[in-house]
Formats: structure tokens, sequence, C-alpha cells
């Protein structure tokens, strides 16, 4: 099933025109969405996985593909990041 690109986001009583973009993605997973006020810059909110088996050098592109959708960007997620202490 596919969902329309450009949808609604509700919350109680606040309409939020947002769009979920989609850039090429080869070493993680993510959910991203748009949320776009009006005169304002987008806000781009990122949930990304890097799989456990990702190589730590390569995953970082696709990071920068999503940061390069817009100038507010908060990324979250689980980076699988390893402690070597």
């Amino acid at each position: 099933m596919s969902l329309p690109r450009e949808v609604l986001l509700y919350s109680s009583r606040i309409v939020f025109p947002h769009h979920t973009p989609t850039p090429p993605l080869h070493h993680s997973k993510a959910n991203i969405i748009s949320l776009n006020f009006p005169n304002l810059d987008p806000i781009i909110i990122a949930s990304i996985n890097v799989p456990v088996t990702s190589d730590p050098q390569l995953f970082t592109l696709d990071l920068e593909n999503i940061m390069q959708l817009g100038y507010n960007t908060i990324l979250g997620g689980d980076f699988n990041a390893l402690h070597h202490v």
C-alpha cells in the first residue's frame, strides 16, 4: 500500500502540514518527516537505524544524505555506536 507524499499530521487542535522526503540510503534505515510551517524553514526529523553489520565508515554517507535535506535537522535513533574502553 502506498501512502500519499503529502498528508496532514494532527496533534489535538493543531494541524501540521508535512511531507516525507526519501533520500537514497545504502547502509542504514530511516524514517524521515519534514514539518513545513508557514514563514519558517522546514524542520527535518529523522529516526535512523544503523545495522550492526554496517561498515562504520560507510553509514556516515547516509547521515550526510539526510543532513542535506534541510538546514534544521534533528537526528535520533540507534546508531549502534561501540565504546572501546
